[in-house]
Parts: C-alpha cells; sequence; structure tokens
C-alpha cells in the first residue's frame, strides 16, 4: 500500500461553500465548481452493482463517510462516521488497498481516481455511503466533472433529503432511494419529507427505483402506508412515476438484525404492493452471493 502526495494528480483548490444551491435546470458553473472542490470519502473501488435494477452492471463506488442514520441492519457501519482517511483500489476491490489518503479529498483528484479503477470496464459510477447526500455541494461539482468524461451516475440515498436532492439531480443519470421503515429501521421516519423527496424524483424523469429493506420485524401496517404513498404519486405523475419499480430487498443479516425474512413473508408483501403498484419486484443482496464487496 502506498501513500499519495498531496499534490497528486494537479487539481486547483478552493475554499467549501456550505449550503450553495444548485437548481433543477441550472448546473453549477466552472467558478462555483472549485469553491466545493473538497469532500470526505469512505473508499473507493470496482465492484458489480448488487442491488435493485441496475444488478451486475460493473461499476466504480464511491463511498462519502457519514451518515445522520443509524438502521438496525446497516452493512456498512464503519462509513456512519467521518473517517480521518480514505482507502482506494484502483481495480477490483481485492486484497489491501491502493492507497491510504487523507480526508477531506479534492474532486479532481476523484475523478483521476475513477477513471483508473474503471479500467476500461465500464462508464458507471455509483455514489453512496454512509449517506452521500449529506455533501450535496461536493457530489453536484463531482458529478459534472464525471459526465464531462463521459460517465453515467447512479445515486444511491436513503430517500428523505429532497432539499439536496434538488442540488444533484442535474448530474444523476439513476436514483436508487430507500424508504427506511421505522420497524425496520428502529428509527423515526419523516413522512413529509419523504413524500416531497419521492415527488421531485417523480418530476425529474429520471431513471429510478424504490427499496423498501424487508426484516422479519417489519410493520405490514408501515408498509402498506409506504406503498400507498407511492401509488398516489404514481397517479399524479404518469408516466414518469408509474414507471418506477418498487424493490423489496430481504435483508442481509448484519448489525442488529440476525434473520433474513420468510419467503411466505415476502410474498405477502409482494402480493399487497402488487395491488397498488404495476411494477413490483423481490431483489436480494446479489453482490453478497458471489462475495464482492
Amino acid at each position: 500500500m502506498r501513500c499519495l502526495p498531496q499534490n497528486f494528480p494537479a487539481a486547483q483548490k478552493g475554499t467549501v461553500l456550505e449550503g450553495m444551491a444548485l437548481t433543477e435546470r441550472k448546473p453549477l458553473s466552472s467558478t462555483a465548481i472549485q469553491s466545493v472542490a473538497k469532500g470526505n470519502l469512505s473508499e473507493l473501488y470496482l465492484s458489480l452493482q448488487g442491488e435493485g435494477l441496475w444488478v451486475g452492471i460493473p461499476m466504480v463506488f464511491v463511498r462519502t463517510t457519514g451518515c445522520h442514520r443509524r438502521c438496525k441492519y446497516c452493512d456498512t457501519e464503519y462509513a456512519l462516521v467521518a473517517e480521518r482517511r480514505a482507502r482506494l483500489w484502483l481495480r477490483w476491490r481485492t486484497g489491501d488497498p491502493d492507497l491510504m489518503v487523507d480526508n477531506p479529498v479534492l474532486f479532481g483528484q476523484v475523478v483521476e481516481w475513477v477513471r483508473q479503477a474503471a479500467s476500461g470496464l465500464t462508464d458507471w459510477v455509483t455514489f453512496t455511503g454512509g449517506e452521500p447526500l449529506l455533501q450535496a455541494d461536493f457530489l453536484a461539482a463531482l458529478g459534472k466533472a464525471l459526465k464531462e468524461r463521459g460517465f453515467r451516475i447512479l445515486l444511491e440515498t436513503e430517500g428523505g433529503l429532497p432539499e439536496a436532492l434538488r442540488k444533484v439531480l442535474p448530474v444523476m443519470d439513476a436514483i436508487a432511494a430507500d424508504i427506511k421503515l421505522p420497524s425496520t429501521t428502529g428509527e423515526p421516519l419523516d413522512w413529509q419529507a419523504t413524500e416531497t423527496f419521492f415527488r421531485l424524483l417523480a418530476q425529474s424523469g429520471k431513471e429510478a427505483c424504490v427499496k423498501i429493506v424487508i426484516t422479519p420485524d417489519i410493520d405490514e401496517g408501515e408498509f402498506q402506508r409506504a406503498v400507498m404513498m407511492l401509488a398516489q404519486l404514481s397517479s399524479q405523475h404518469r408516466p414518469t412515476f408509474s414507471s418506477i419499480p418498487l424493490i423489496l430487498q430481504p435483508v442481509t443479516p448484519a448489525r442488529f438484525v440476525t434473520e433474513p425474512p420468510s419467503l411466505a413473508l415476502l410474498l405477502r408483501l409482494l402480493a399487497s404492493a402488487r395491488s397498488h403498484l404495476p411494477d413490483v419486484r423481490i431483489v436480494p443482496q446479489v453482490h453478497k452471493f458471489v462475495n464482492l464487496a
């Protein structure tokens, strides 16, 4: 493992400007990008997308560090809090990292690392976390730079931060957004913010999917409330939202969740959701089955 010199690759430094707004219609200017040039990463690597609609596609994963939630089933606990250093694999994530770098990092450096990790195998990048939208200004700048180099970007997010979503929507090609039910996460859910988030998503016309993690102790009343919210948005925003699938993801045991849901529970929830929504699928975390991160 080697450490990265501070000046590699060359990139102009800028002062982080908190709260910079980005509308859905107008991307950041070059001047504005320099002012949101730094962000905090947990890790970066090449792997196969293992969730949702994009299963099996090689993607470069840019994992930010820090999250405002503490879900019972979280499988990336190391990324919940700020990390002093980021781990970088400039290829498939196997063995020790190729680089360890100090946070924060310049977005110009991240672009170069993504280019190396992609290795001609993919033009897809996934922003994940932690919760990537906690660094929305940085991701908007990074996303613009990546798209200028021909990359497509998938955002994985909790689905409850609408104002942050506004900032990054112009540079996203696809969004995978969770509805984190209180009974499955062990935390409260701001239903109003969640509905606002998915309304913005519906209006954007972006390729997307909605995901609900299914645990054995899921409250089926909460599940039904989420389904009805999606059904209402679907009826109000045809055809854009009605084409967005709902993914039921059986939990992979992690943290405080030790058992997956039963097949009977999954099929019952599938049937319930299908009575209101046109496209409902059961998709587990496929990368876990092939031992990829």
